[in-house]
């Protein structure tokens, strides 16, 4: 009976872990839509995304600061025959660099593969523990 205890408290404790992390390890994707006139982003700001999408408007010009354009993990810029200047230019130069860096590292499928190692181990556990007659 001790040992039947001990194994439902340590999936239980393994469950919270998992939800923690996914609850807060995780972030949501940030996605900026770079002068985006606000008539056509009305339609989708105003529905519901989800939990793990963020849309924020960004306005950028030539006083921008460019390294306001690096918090996001998805731009979409609007406007025929769009023009930047060399410092609007560089910035978008160095995020295509870094974003092509992280390509590599893989590091955007990481939390996705450690979520489904976590839940193919919490499922095999779990189907142990009915086999065991614990549940």
């Amino acid at each position: 009976m001790k040992h039947k205890k001990l194994v439902a408290g340590a999936l239980v404790l393994i469950a919270a872990a998992a939800g923690w992390f996914c609850w807060k390890g995780m972030s949501p994707t940030r996605v900026g839509m770079v002068n985006y006139p606000d008539y056509m982003l009305a339609a989708q700001l105003d529905q519901e995304i989800g939990r793990f999408i963020d849309v924020e408007p960004v306005r950028w010009n030539d006083k921008t600061d460019p390294a306001a354009l690096k918090r996001y993990d998805v731009l979409y810029f609007f406007g025929m025959g769009l023009q930047f200047n060399d410092r609007q230019q560089a910035a978008i130069d160095e995020l295509v660099r870094r974003n092509e860096h992280l390509q590599k590292q893989g590091r955007g499928l990481r939390p996705l593969m450690i979520i489904t190692l976590v839940t193919a181990l919490a499922n095999i556990v779990l189907a142990a523990a009915q086999i065991a007659g614990l549940f």
